[in-house]
């Protein structure tokens, strides 16, 4: 319980500290100086209330996932995507809990209204899980229908016992979408069968893809919609050049070039051009040799990064802060969809290790007096570490058995705290550059390992 006071107190502050302005010209912003500049996105002033639950950033998604993820291991379908059901519907709650004062301070009846509503919510999320059948789902629909007309309708004119329309803000779109999630796995869940879906893989690509191509506009940041469109355009063609013409190879090269469209600056030949081509590249051949290595996208990353000649820079994207409705519903919806996406490729023992050693190191230094605040929460909230974090190290070739992923993404996230504890420029990239790349030549010394079989989970049904 102790080791975990740290970890708790830097999540806590994140919830409901105050940032308004920060520009660092450091490593993924340590206390020290660093040689090369990086760009970061400013913090903006933030919500109050129970909106500052939205600074924790892609954090908060994440473990939602990863929440519903090990809930779901060895369950059958039906009783998984109910516990999903009912663990969305249960954050929903929750969320109108937390509201609860902040309303009950316009008015009683608003306060009530909100009260009654996390009641409802958490009912019919223990119902779910307790006493599932067709009358509880019904009751999930008419509930999150009822919430959803209230909401549209208190934003379009004044409703009795209020004080005036309501904003759109993002802490209420964020709920209104968790419910709406929730309900629709109820749903399913009274489904003979599970429906197919598309692939969260080519989900995530064409996620990213939008988001890439709308960064600059929607955050501030990122990419100018030509950059986006030619690194993802290179990555696609060179992938397809290399013999790569699947749909699941289009859709990692996607990936590829629009998280190189997010992270990298410098000159648009190198940024756009020379850093897809390497990638898919370095792709191609270890494919073909059969061999894993890092991240073919973090290695070019690196590359543009520590060659001087290249001029590269790497953007942390802190964006998608409480008071950015539109921006912060679209981080923490691509947040989930990473998230499932590295689920269902069996890889979220490595994201999961990378967060939580990030995390409880950066809590360590920060007791130590080694670091800022800021310092540690501009990184751990920001867009940047996520797409480090589920695109880079959980690359879409990366396999190994649960306990080598968690080995990996754990020395990751903890030699991403020494890095930036010696000032170390881009320690994160570095860091699971190297780790990735030790552990794919010690397995690949090792040779072929046999491997028990996995506990099927949602995600991943057992095959017949």
């Amino acid at each position: 319980m102790q080791q975990l006071i740290p970890l708790a107190t830097v999540l806590l502050r994140v919830a409901g500290s105050g940032v308004r302005h920060y520009y660092y010209n450091m490593s993924m912003t340590t206390s020290h100086p660093a040689a090369i500049p990086m760009i970061l996105a400013h913090a903006g002033i933030h919500a109050h209330g129970a909106g500052h639950i939205l600074r924790l950033g892609p954090l908060l998604p994440l473990a939602l996932v990863a929440c519903i993820a090990g809930l779901s291991r060895g369950l059958p379908w039906r009783g998984a995507v109910r516990g999903a059901a009912a663990i969305a519907l249960g954050a929903a709650g929750l969320l109108h809990l937390a509201l609860f004062p902040e309303h009950l301070h316009e008015g009683s009846v608003a306060g009530l209204f909100f009260l009654a509503s996390a009641a409802a919510e958490l009912l019919v999320a223990v119902l779910l899980v307790s006493r599932p059948g067709p009358l509880v789902t019904r009751s999930v629909v008419g509930i999150v229908v009822v919430l959803l007309v209230v909401y549209v309708a208190a934003r379009l004119i004044q409703l009795p016992f209020t004080s005036g329309r309501e904003g759109v803000d993002a802490i209420g779109l964020v709920t209104k979408a968790v419910e709406i999630f929730g309900a629709g796995l109820a749903v399913i869940g009274d489904r003979p069968q599970l429906p197919r879906v598309p692939s969260p893989t080519m989900v995530s690509a064409m996620a990213l893809g939008l988001v890439a191509f709308a960064s600059h506009p929607l955050f501030g940041e990122g990419p100018a919609l030509l950059h986006a469109a030619l690194s993802i355009g290179t990555a696609t063609i060179g992938a397809m050049a290399l013999g790569g013409r699947s749909s699941s190879r289009l859709a990692v090269a996607v990936t590829d070039g629009a998280v190189l469209a997010l992270l990298l600056r410098g000159p648009w030949a190198v940024t756009a051009l020379a850093a897809p081509a390497v990638a898919e590249l370095l792709r191609a051949a270890a494919r073909r040799a059969q061999v894993r290595v890092a991240s073919p996208a973090g290695l070019a990353l690196v590359l543009c990064l520590v060659l001087p000649q290249l001029d590269g820079r790497l953007e942390v994207l802190h964006v998608g802060h409480p008071s950015e409705t539109l921006a912060a519903l679209v981080v923490f919806l691509l947040a989930g969809i990473l998230g499932v996406a590295v689920w269902h490729r069996s890889q979220l023992p490595v994201v999961v290790g990378f967060v939580v050693a990030h995390l409880g190191g950066q809590a360590l230094r920060l007791l130590a007096d080694r670091t800022s605040f800021e310092a540690v929460e501009i990184p751990a909230t920001s867009l940047g570490l996520l797409l480090v974090a589920t695109v880079l190290l959980a690359d879409a070739d990366l396999r190994g058995a649960r306990e080598v992923l968690v080995v990996v993404g754990v020395a990751s996230g903890v030699l991403d705290v020494i890095l930036r504890d010696r000032a170390v420029p881009y320690a994160p990239i570095v860091a699971i550059v190297v780790v990735s790349t030790l552990v794919g030549a010690w397995e690949a010394w090792r040779g072929p390992q046999p491997r028990a079989p996995e506990q099927h989970d949602l995600l991943r049904p057992p095959q017949p």
